[in-house]
C-alpha cells in the first residue's frame, strides 16, 4: 500500500482530474452524503493545480492505493480510500475535511496509514513546529435523516481510534459555497493521537478566523462559538461523550 497525493505537479492535469473523480464517484460520494457538508472535484481541482492566495488554504488530496502500478492505470481496483486536508498557512493549522475507505477494508488500517502520511506531508509543508490537525464530526443526536446517523454512529469510534478527541466548543461549519447552508450539526474535533490534551482558544480563534475567510462566509460568531473563552486552554473530551 502506498499513498499518492494529488497535488504532485509530476501527475498532470489530466490524471489528477481523473483520479480524483475516480475516488469521488467510487468511494467519497456515499461515504458524505449531505450536500451541505460535502464538496466535489469542481472544487478540489483548481486549488490542487496551483497554490492558492491567502486567505484560501492549501489542499491535499492523499488516496491510498493498493499497488505500484503507474497513475495513469490505476482504478477502482485498487483505490482502497483517501483522505483531504487543508494547511491553513496564517494560522499554522490544518484541517482534515473528509476521511473515507472502501466499505469492504475497513478495520484494516488504512485510515490509520492515510492519517499518518498527512502529518508526514504536514511536517514537510510547515517546518519543525508541531501543526494542530482538526477534524469534524457529524453528532449522532442532531441528525434528522436515519442513515445519515447510521453513518455518525460508526464513524465516531473510527476517529476516537485513529487518535481524534473532542472540542468542548459550539462549532458551526460555515457554508461550504454557493447554495450551500452553514451546519449545527458538528462536532469540532482534534488529533491528540489518542491521549488527553488540551489546545488554546487564541489557535483555535486564529483557524476559525482564517477558515472562514477562506469561504468568505464573514466573519465567525466568536461570542457564541466560545462562550466567553479568552487565551485559556480548552481540555479535550473522549468522542464517546457523543454518542
Amino acid at each position: 500500500m502506498h499513498t499518492l497525493d494529488l497535488r504532485d505537479r509530476a501527475l498532470g492535469d489530466a490524471i489528477r482530474t481523473r483520479l480524483c473523480w475516480l475516488y469521488y464517484d467510487t468511494i467519497y460520494q456515499a461515504a458524505f452524503p449531505v450536500a451541505d457538508e460535502a464538496e466535489d472535484p469542481t472544487v478540489w481541482l483548481p486549488l490542487l493545480s496551483s497554490t492558492p492566495p491567502l486567505p484560501a488554504p492549501i489542499v491535499h488530496v492523499l488516496l491510498a492505493v493498493a499497488d505500484a502500478r503507474p497513475p495513469q492505470e490505476i482504478d477502482s481496483s485498487s483505490l482502497l480510500g483517501g483522505l483531504i486536508f487543508e494547511y491553513f498557512r496564517t494560522s499554522q493549522t490544518a484541517l482534515a475535511t473528509y476521511l473515507c475507505t472502501r466499505p469492504d477494508l475497513r478495520e484494516h488500517g488504512v485510515a490509520r496509514f492515510l492519517l499518518a502520511r498527512a502529518l508526514d506531508a504536514l511536517r514537510s509543508e510547515a517546518g519543525p513546529l508541531p501543526v494542530p490537525l482538526f477534524a469534524e464530526a457529524e453528532e449522532p443526536g442532531k441528525q434528522t435523516d436515519p442513515a445519515v446517523r447510521q453513518i455518525a454512529i460508526e464513524r465516531l469510534p473510527i476517529l476516537a481510534r485513529l487518535g481524534f478527541r473532542k472540542i468542548p466548543i459550539r462549532y458551526r461549519q460555515p457554508a461550504l459555497g454557493p447554495g450551500k447552508q452553514p451546519l449545527d450539526n458538528l462536532s469540532f474535533l482534534l488529533f491528540t493521537d489518542g491521549k488527553p490534551a488540551t489546545i488554546s482558544s487564541s489557535v483555535l480563534r486564529a483557524f476559525m478566523r482564517e477558515f472562514y475567510a477562506g469561504l468568505k462566509a464573514g466573519p465567525p460568531d466568536e461570542d457564541w462559538m466560545f462562550g466567553g473563552l479568552a487565551g485559556e486552554d480548552i481540555f479535550t473530551l473522549p468522542l464517546d461523550e457523543l454518542a
